[in-house]
């Protein structure tokens, strides 16, 4: 079986037994079983936007979220308080 090559999309899980957390930067992907044991691993990695699907790089503000986006999606605190209003 060969391996299709492709740009990751991560997502940050959580593989720990039982009560004990290990968070792991994995790819969401279909079919890819790809992941990084630290999340520090993920920093200067290319991956695909959950919003856009467009490629960046994350850095150490991405790995904070769950399904990192780019910094061209990312919504300010005016914008959240606009769509809370509404």
């Amino acid at each position: 079986m060969t391996k299709k090559k492709h740009i990751h999309k991560y997502r940050k899980t959580d593989i720990g037994a039982k009560k004990r957390e290990y968070l792991v930067m994995q790819c969401a992907i279909p079919g890819c079983g790809h992941y990084l044991p630290h999340m520090n691993l993920a920093i200067g990695r290319e991956s695909i936007c959950w919003r856009c699907e467009d490629v960046f790089v994350l850095d150490s503000d991405h790995l904070a979220q769950v399904n990192p986006h780019c910094n061209n999606c990312k919504r300010t605190e005016d914008d959240a308080r606009r769509a809370a209003v509404n």
